[in-house]
């Protein structure tokens, strides 16, 4: 088919307009996948700093309430998930014994009356959501690196194994974290009704 000259340039494309290729889409995928993991950085830093602060406040409420520094330092210990180096790598297991020390840490109000549960269980509550938070985070890298290893072909399976049984160890904790965290929340409605005291004497 041969076009006119005036039917050519009709159907030309815009001087700034460059056509579509392979490479250019890989362009964008990956600068989509660094605003990605930009973005997760951002949010490990929040969720680190608010862990940190729930933690000391946590720490600063049992001395009130005059639980023994024993105890205090025993869950201080179990609630340390980040490694002092790098606050994006967190130990699975380390999740669930935090999630755990929770549990002890609400059974406290039981032991020490001077403990102020109202104060107490808000506390335990932002936790715990943070908790499930950071397994929710964990999950996000995880499932990226899991899904490059299926897609590629040339993948020892024994990998694909591997990481499929590391996601869903995240994926397991996640859902306990997650009941958890509702646990203590439908416990907070409670404590905080105006029919509940405070705990605390004086």
């Amino acid at each position: 088919i041969i076009l006119s000259k005036m039917e050519a340039n009709f159907i030309r494309l815009p001087r700034k307009t460059k056509p579509v290729t392979r490479k250019h889409l890989g362009n964008q995928s990956k600068a989509s996948t660094k605003a990605l993991i930009e973005n997760e950085k951002m949010k490990w830093e929040e969720v680190t700093e608010a862990f940190k602060s729930s933690t000391n406040k946590l720490k600063t409420e049992l001395i009130v309430g005059g639980v023994t520094k024993s105890c205090i330092d025993g869950v201080t210990r179990e609630m340390i998930i980040f490694q002092e180096n790098d606050h994006t790598r967190v130990d699975v297991d380390s999740l669930s014994t935090a999630s755990a020390a929770v549990d002890r840490v609400w059974s406290f109000a039981a032991c020490y009356p001077s403990i102020n549960v109202k104060i107490l269980i808000l506390i335990l509550d932002d936790i715990r959501n943070l908790i499930s938070e950071i397994a929710a985070l964990m999950g996000i890298p995880m499932q990226r690196k899991l899904n490059a290893i299926r897609s590629d072909p040339k993948a020892p399976k024994e990998i694909l194994y591997s990481t499929e049984e590391a996601a869903k160890k995240i994926f397991d904790v996640g859902i306990n974290c997650n009941i958890d965290a509702y646990k203590t929340r439908a416990l907070k409605k409670v404590i905080s009704s105006p029919h509940v005291g405070s705990g605390r004497s004086g």
